[in-house]
């Protein structure tokens, strides 16, 4: 914890037998995250005082089946005097205190929408094409728990083999850490930062002088930390300004993916990776071949043929087209197949991530005659065996045209923004309003997009 704020005083409390049971139970089936204490006290408490009024924690110690168990509550109250409070017991009082404050951390994330702050990001590069992931992403709590399972994971490894990860990490460190009192404040740019990569401190030390705002520049260094490594790792284009927003999406996760194969799991597969089964025929001879598939996005055309069927995401997600690019992976005498898949049966999903992600290609395949607009709807079902899981759009990057004559606030949408724009935007959610997010700027959206359009970038959040 840090030295800046006063330990917390240590009550005692007799907790009931009913209680105890309950709170073991719960305790020894728990998944601690990383340093909960740290992120109650810091990150939670002193971070959202506008919020929180108290924090209180009391200690007790239970005999049970002739051992001596530690119990602790840790407890929260709002501005509204609701309490928030759980307990974790375990044979030291360390790992008690761990596991309640992690309990408590897990129930005030799912009741308190931390996202009051939000944050667009400096864009001194041409890097706008990260915000639609970025955005959306560093202000939601489950993604924090993610990355501290991660940390978990890996705290005995090298940074070395875990270098996009630790960047994200600190990416978001920054980002929480200069939000803290709103959103991130870039002005007076520093001279000749958009021609720097790897040298940027010592170019914008005369803005850190004259504004004070380290915080900007730390979030920016971070930034561009992901970038070399996905430069160096995926693909040269990332050394130069300027992206494709769904690139950098898959490039990430899928660059996160594999370091995390060293420990054979990944601390994100629940949070946007897609697992599926289904059969299909090729024809190579495969008949019925079963497959299982995972993807952390879906990709879908920008319109449809009306026979298909498919006019929203949501019917588009009871359709096999997700499917179209998939190739047969039968192994036919030390050969793999390649061919396309055709045949769809028996499409199952297994798991409900936090988010379903859509990324919708450049163009209208050739071969749609009369294409249809495809609803972009406000909530989605998604079935997961017996169970329909509900999703609300959380957010969307879209590119315009940025010359003089086409801003982002005077004109209203058109149905070439996305096909022919050269700057990236986000629209989200938050406290039930959405906001538009140019560079840094958070604003008063002054376009609705009802349909998916050429080179989005769509985020579901998962709300049941």
């Amino acid at each position: 914890m840090s030295s800046n704020f006063s330990p917390i005083k240590e009550l005692p409390f007799n907790i009931s037998f009913n209680e105890f049971q309950s709170a073991l139970s719960e305790s020894v089936n728990h998944e601690t995250i990383c340093e909960p204490i740290k992120q109650l006290i810091n990150n939670t408490y002193h971070r959202r005082r506008d919020i929180f009024i108290s924090i209180r924690k009391w200690v007790d110690i239970k005999n049970y089946a002739n051992k001596d168990h530690h119990v602790v509550k840790w407890e929260l109250k709002s501005n509204s005097n609701e309490l928030f409070f759980a307990i974790g017991v375990a044979s030291r009082k360390k790992a008690a205190a761990d596991i309640a404050a992690s309990l408590l951390l897990e129930k005030v994330n799912l009741a308190i929408n931390f996202e009051q702050n939000i944050s667009g990001l400096p864009n001194y590069r041409g890097h706008c094409y990260t915000w639609p992931t970025l955005i959306t992403f560093l202000n939601d709590p489950e993604f924090s728990r993610c990355l501290m399972n991660g940390l978990a994971l890996i705290r005995q490894e090298k940074r070395d083999n875990f270098k996009t990860f630790y960047g994200l990490k600190e990416l978001h460190k920054n980002y929480i850490k200069g939000t803290r009192n709103g959103p991130l404040v870039v002005d007076h740019l520093p001279t000749g930062i958009e021609n720097k990569y790897q040298d940027w401190r010592k170019v914008a030390e005369s803005y850190v002088r004259s504004t004070g705002r380290r915080d900007v520049l730390n979030v920016d260094a971070a930034l561009i930390y992901i970038i070399m490594q996905l430069r160096d790792s995926v693909s040269q284009d990332y050394g130069s300004p300027g992206g494709d927003s769904r690139l950098f999406y898959r490039d990430l996760f899928d660059q996160i993916e594999k370091e995390f194969r060293l420990k054979e799991i990944n601390p994100f597969r629940h949070f946007n990776q897609v697992a599926m089964k289904f059969s299909y025929n090729c024809k190579c001879g495969a008949q019925n071949e079963p497959i299982d598939l995972e993807m952390n996005s879906l990709t879908v055309a920008p319109k449809y043929h009306d026979d298909l069927g498919v006019k929203s995401l949501q019917e588009f997600l009871e359709s096999s087209l997700m499917l179209s690019n998939q190739t047969c992976s039968k192994n036919n005498d030390g050969m793999i197949c390649n061919e396309p898949i055709v045949d769809v049966s028996k499409l199952e999903f297994i798991n409900a991530p936090k988010y379903l992600v859509f990324t919708i290609k450049d163009v209208i395949p050739a071969s749609i005659e009369n294409p249809k607009d495809i609803l972009m709807c406000s909530e989605l079902k998604f079935k997961v065996g017996q169970t329909n899981h509900r999703y609300e759009l959380k957010s969307h990057g879209f590119q315009i045209s940025n010359d003089v004559q086409k801003t982002l606030r005077d004109t209203e949408p058109q149905d070439d923004d996305s096909q022919d724009g050269t700057h990236t935007c986000v629209m989200i959610k938050t406290n039930d309003e959405w906001k538009e997010i140019d560079n840094n700027k958070v604003l008063e959206p002054l376009r609705v997009y009802k349909t998916i359009k050429q080179r989005m970038l769509i985020f579901y959040r998962r709300i049941d």
